[in-house]
């Protein structure tokens, strides 16, 4: 009986520590027309708003080395901006909104250094107070007060800012409260909303 009653007891307890905590997403237009990669900040990691929770994305490809394949970021050693993948890729816009803020940095980081802050950066706000930011971005084609069709292109992918490489860091936060971001990945153009 003991044991059956330490099974239910620890798949319990294993269910209570998957059940998802109270963290909110958004849903998004993805960053970029490519096969793409993100790793996530956890929540708390870098607890400032558009850092924590937010989300540095590049681009892959599949690639042939002595006859073995597999997922990269960069071509050949990565030591030039210019041989990684992202390098320069037109970035869309996440949601419906406006853009908020533009910030320009004209510096121009090499792979594995970083670079001072803070990243070149477009910021928007969807009608419901959602803030979007996308960083480390270059060349932006839109202004401050335009407003932005879900999937525009809106920037270039740069490496700038805090930053060891090309890619494209995505954070959002409504009312002071980080949000997560998950990619709309569907082949449909329905605005981003918040969800829960």
């Amino acid at each position: 009986m003991l044991p059956a009653l330490l099974l239910l007891a620890l798949s319990s307890s294993s269910a209570a520590a998957a059940a998802p905590g109270d963290i909110e997403f958004i849903l998004a237009h993805p960053p970029f027309d490519a096969y793409y990669t993100c790793g996530e900040h956890r929540q708390g990691e870098l607890p400032y708003l558009g850092d924590d929770l937010g989300t540095d994305c590049m681009a892959a490809k599949l690639v042939t080395v002595d006859g073995r394949i597999w997922s990269r970021t960069y071509d050949g050693d990565g030591m030039t901006n210019e041989q990684w993948f992202i390098w320069r890729a037109q970035l869309h816009s996440p949601c419906e909104c406006e853009v908020t803020k533009i910030h320009l940095n004209p510096a121009r980081n090499q792979p594995g250094i970083l670079g001072k802050p803070p990243a070149s950066s477009i910021e928007f706000r969807q009608a419901d107070g959602t803030h979007i930011v996308l960083a480390h971005i270059q060349e932006p084609t839109v202004k401050v007060g335009d407003h932005v069709a879900y999937g525009q292109p809106v920037a270039l992918v740069g490496n700038n800012g805090y930053g060891r490489n090309p890619h494209v860091h995505v954070g959002a936060w409504r009312g002071g409260k980080a949000l997560q971001t998950r990619w709309d990945n569907s082949n449909t153009k329905s605005a981003s909303k918040p969800t829960n």
